[in-house]
């Protein structure tokens, strides 16, 4: 590493630890991971997907608000079941389906239209994440429900 590099590395992390604007630390843009598992949906506790989706949209908007000249990439999460490795304190999701996914893809097309963010990306939480019911590859209960539902909104 050069010393111009190793001196904006180091601005950066002082920046970061001081808690400045992540803009001012060089930060490009934000997102979130699995607004799911959060305190709006307390551990031990099971939650509709419909909560769940609820409380992604809120988070959206509070990231967005919160750093406004930065853009907010929306995740939107397939399901989410953490009790193999929590047990009771687990988030579980339950009531789950593909066209209440399918409408979260289309709140997050709205939230990224109205941001008029660049580029115009979604993120999809999980190919495969089978121990957390939290995956968008086919399977017997679904079949290819979610990813038609992808399909339908952005194909």
């Amino acid at each position: 590493m050069n010393r111009r590099n190793f001196l904006r590395s180091t601005a950066t992390l002082a920046a970061a630890a001081s808690n400045t604007p992540l803009l001012e630390a060089g930060y490009s843009s934000t997102t979130s991971y699995h607004a799911f598992a959060t305190d709006d949906n307390p551990p031990g506790r099971q939650f509709s997907y419909a909560q769940g989706a609820q409380t992604s949209i809120s988070r959206w908007n509070q990231h967005a608000q919160a750093q406004p000249k930065l853009p907010h990439f929306p995740e939107v999460p397939v399901g989410w079941d953490n009790s193999p490795r929590y047990g009771n304190r687990a988030h579980i999701c339950v009531n789950r389906t593909a066209d209440q996914f399918e409408r979260l893809l289309v709140a997050a097309k709205h939230f990224i239209a109205n941001q008029k963010s660049t580029p115009p990306a979604i993120y999809m939480g999980a190919w495969n994440e089978w121990t957390e019911d939290h995956y968008l590859l086919p399977d017997e209960l679904y079949g290819y429900s979610y990813l038609e539902a992808i399909r339908r909104q952005f194909a």
